[in-house]
């Protein structure tokens, strides 16, 4: 029996969409397949599994991040890669193991988003760039094409928000760091 569920998450709010997963999976449903905001979970007992949730690189050809997934997988823990666009990659483990924890401090949880802010940077810069771009070659031909650049505005403005959220987690982390040395 399969249950899909549309939700949509910010992406620096991974915390939400984590325990939002494991609420999931404490109430009986497992996550099975995630396709940008498209959720397909499968029964599964109650409070069997645990969900994490790791912004990785490019999974498919990044041989840092294959090799993680090899790693989390010979321990007996499931990899879900969200498809087709996202770095997120989803582990799931029984709730009885005990190497189920991704973020064992302060500096792994700092690194992790470091790789989010870095992808965000470059995201803004290229929407940026694209946007800059049709407006430019847009402009020289006196035909501008107020959708595309209505739409590249729009994703520009929703990333920007994301980054500095980021910026301030990562930040957060950084100081709670500096305070117990």
């Amino acid at each position: 029996m399969n249950k899909t569920i549309y939700k949509l998450f910010n992406s620096y709010n991974y915390e939400k969409q984590e325990n939002w997963l494991n609420f999931m999976a404490s109430d009986g449903w497992i996550l099975e397949y995630v396709c940008i905001f498209r959720y397909v979970f499968r029964k599964c007992e109650p409070n069997e599994y645990n969900v994490r949730m790791e912004f990785l690189p490019d999974v498919s050809t990044y041989e840092t991040s294959l090799d993680y997934i090899y790693f989390m997988k010979a321990n007996d823990i499931q990899c879900i890669e969200s498809k087709p666009v996202s770095h997120y990659v989803y582990f799931i483990g029984k709730k009885d193991n005990d190497n189920f924890n991704i973020y064992s401090d302060n500096k792994s949880k700092i690194n992790h988003l470091n790789r989010m802010i870095i992808y965000h940077g470059v995201s803004i810069f290229i929407i940026t760039l694209c946007n800059f771009s049709i407006f430019y070659n847009n402009y020289k031909r006196q035909e501008l094409n107020y959708f595309l650049l209505i739409l590249l505005i729009i994703a520009l403005i929703s990333t920007i928000p994301s980054y500095f959220q980021l910026i301030k987690m990562r930040n957060k982390l950084k100081n709670e760091d500096t305070l117990y040395e």
